[in-house]
């Protein structure tokens, strides 16, 4: 699983590291901008914050919570598999931080990935010393790649994709005589088509094994809410300007239907005002006859939101400005998910989930909330949407077997 690294990509990573000053105003300013946590950000830098646990320890990767939370049903079988095992996990967004410190089991520990410089990500790696790298839903960050290759770290991308535009980078690089495949030992592309993508990038190393975020699905999660006299709709993770036009919406069918209840999710928490007197998560408040209106004010908490829906219409995808959210958490749940018509930063909804038909697509705010509302009279449009991802939920154990299989093989030969 060795990887010699071609001398022009250390010509590309010493491109990179020119870029520092850069990165260091980039996290400034998410810091002034309460994206960092202030007692943490020395991580981005590569500066642990805790000792390197004894034992084998496997470094996951995911970018924010949708993708560290499809790496979850690893970090759980790995503990498992030795009482010795220990568990690395970073991210980069600030909620995905703050709830995995917090939700980690025992020998797992937590960490912000250092920012894209040699110098800050060898320090890293000179302290935690990982075993392997599992990496998911990740576009290549050569400079990380370059370190763990140079460091003989074997690592393996799952949910792999390319947008359009990282592809065609990336294949005029290979043009130019980049050697890509030397930059991870394994791909598990989500799809045919995204595997595809690496080959044409010479990673003969692919093979499509599904979408590992479709892995949660159990029998036991699924909730029953028949003949309670209440219809919940989850405006799930929406952004301001959904809000807006979501407001007018869901009153008037508050104002219509005595029977419905709304749930609202903000995506960003911290816009919710002191003068917001609606009933609050954090204080006991679930949707009933005497809360028909309930705001999510916490972080970490949407799979028991998501257990109280009838329905959701996932926020995110009604403004081009942020091209969608992950409606697997939603769907793991038992709740059939709407979706609004700018998804596109979401591939796994346009690649399998739409035509599968497991989510339902509409073009606007008001045509979301009429569908969440017909929903209520149409149980085998329920019961369809719900079947057509019980499809992918087997592909996503296939793809979660596939994962654990090269980790095993990985761990063994460190």
């Amino acid at each position: 699983m060795q990887r010699q690294v071609s001398l022009q990509l250390r010509i590309v990573g010493a491109i990179i590291d020119l870029a520092a000053w850069l990165i260091r105003r980039e996290i400034k300013r998410r810091l002034g901008a309460g994206k960092e946590i202030p007692h943490r950000v020395t991580e981005r830098f590569g500066m642990a914050s805790v000792e390197r646990p004894t034992g084998k320890l496997l470094w996951l990767h995911g970018a924010s919570l949708g993708e560290t939370a499809s790496l979850l049903p690893i970090v759980t079988w790995f503990l498992a598999k030795d009482p010795t095992n220990q568990v690395l996990i970073t991210s980069v967004s600030r909620s995905s931080s703050e709830t995995l410190s917090q939700t980690l089991p025992e020998r797992a520990v937590h960490q912000l990935l250092p920012g894209e410089n040699g110098a800050w990500i060898e320090r890293f790696l000179q302290h935690w010393r990982p075993d392997a790298l599992v990496l998911a839903e990740q576009e290549f960050w050569p400079r990380l790649l370059i370190k763990v290759a140079q460091a003989r770290v074997p690592s393996l991308l799952v949910n792999a994709r390319l947008s359009e535009s990282s592809f065609k980078r990336w294949r005029r690089l290979v043009a130019l005589g980049v050697s890509v495949p030397s930059l991870v030992s394994e791909v598990h592309a989500q799809n045919p088509d995204q595997a595809d993508k690496f080959k044409a990038l010479r990673v003969q190393s692919t093979r499509a094994t599904g979408n590992l975020k479709f892995a949660h699905v159990t029998t036991s999660q699924r909730r029953s809410k028949s003949g309670l006299g209440y219809w919940t709709v989850v405006f799930a993770m929406s952004h301001a300007e959904e809000e807006v036009l979501a407001s007018p919406q869901l009153r008037q069918a508050l104002d219509d239907h005595q029977e419905l209840c709304v749930i609202h999710c903000p995506r960003h928490i911290e816009r919710l005002g002191s003068d917001d007197r609606r009933p609050k998560w954090s204080q006991g408040a679930r949707p009933g006859p005497n809360s028909r209106e309930v705001v999510v004010d916490v972080y970490g908490v949407m799979s028991q939101v998501y257990a109280e829906s009838d329905v959701v219409i996932l926020g995110g995808s009604f403004t081009d400005r942020v091209g969608g959210h992950s409606p697997i958490e939603a769907l793991v749940s038992g709740a059939p998910v709407i979706v609004g018509p700018d998804h596109w930063a979401q591939q796994s909804i346009g690649d399998s989930l739409a035509p599968s038909g497991a989510v339902i697509l509409v073009s606007s705010v008001s045509e979301a909330v009429a569908k969440a509302l017909a929903l209520r009279k149409d149980p085998e449009m329920v019961a369809r949407q719900l079947k057509a991802f019980e499809q992918q939920s087997r592909e996503g154990e296939a793809a979660l077997t596939a994962a654990q299989t090269w980790i095993a093989k990985a761990i063994e030969q460190t």
